[in-house]
């Protein structure tokens, strides 16, 4: 390779740099300026419901193989979801309530991943699944906000139903390993370990769309659509 060559590829890899750099530093710019904190709003009603799932849920997973720690995680799940209902309905969503809404949904998935593994609640395969998918979408959405400085874009519609899915699926199967562990001459773990399984196969048809859309928004000229 002659030098005129290499300097030139050296100067082309320098631009790429600078330009990955100064795209990142304007997504940070833009994300912050966006961002309208204020610490009052974490005292409404949707942070105490988020505040109560995130106590049931620590819980729940500390007492996950009995059926009391499952209903304590359901009750949690639950909450999770009625916050920001709650928020909407009111007129009340914030910046803050939604940083508290986010922090507290990953910290109970964290918490329940931990103690299911740890437990054996679940096989050891359905835990894997769902760490990776998350950690896929952490990724997807890091850099889809990278090319897309300053906009915002809100979670796909299918993966919105992949998670409702994942939850009822997985839900149903804890309670299955909780009664055949705690109650096995009730008899009520076979059913909802076979329905549970079924819910959670489901929810991959959904989670495969929503991975094509999040794939997608990692182009800059995409939309952003939440379709």
């Amino acid at each position: 390779m002659s030098r005129e060559v290499f300097d030139q590829n050296r100067e082309r890899a320098k631009q790429s740099v600078y330009h990955a750099r100064d795209r990142a530093s304007k997504s940070i710019r833009g994300n912050i300026h966006e961002i309208d904190f204020h610490a009052k709003d974490l005292l409404k009603l949707p942070t105490l419901l988020t505040a109560t799932g995130m106590v049931l849920a620590y819980r729940g997973a500390k007492n996950i193989t009995t059926v009391e720690g499952t209903h304590d995680i359901r009750n949690a799940r639950l909450l999770d979801i009625a916050d920001g209902i709650v928020a909407r309905e009111l007129d009340i969503e914030s910046d803050a309530g939604a940083l508290a809404d986010v922090t507290a949904d990953k910290l109970e998935q964290l918490i329940i991943a931990i103690e299911t593994w740890k437990q054996n609640a679940l096989p050891k395969s359905v835990i894997s699944y769902l760490f990776l998918k998350n950690l896929a979408h952490t990724a997807l959405t890091i850099g889809a906000s990278f090319n897309h400085p300053g906009e915002s874009f809100r979670t796909p519609k299918a993966n919105k139903y992949a998670m409702l899915l994942e939850n009822l699926g997985a839900g149903l199967m804890l309670e299955a390993n909780a009664y055949e562990t705690e109650r096995p001459e009730e008899g009520k773990h076979s059913t909802r370990k076979k329905v549970g399984v079924a819910v959670l196969g489901a929810s991959i048809l959904f989670e495969l769309s929503a991975l094509n859309t999040m794939i997608k928004r990692l182009d800059p000229e995409a939309s952003l659509s939440d379709k």
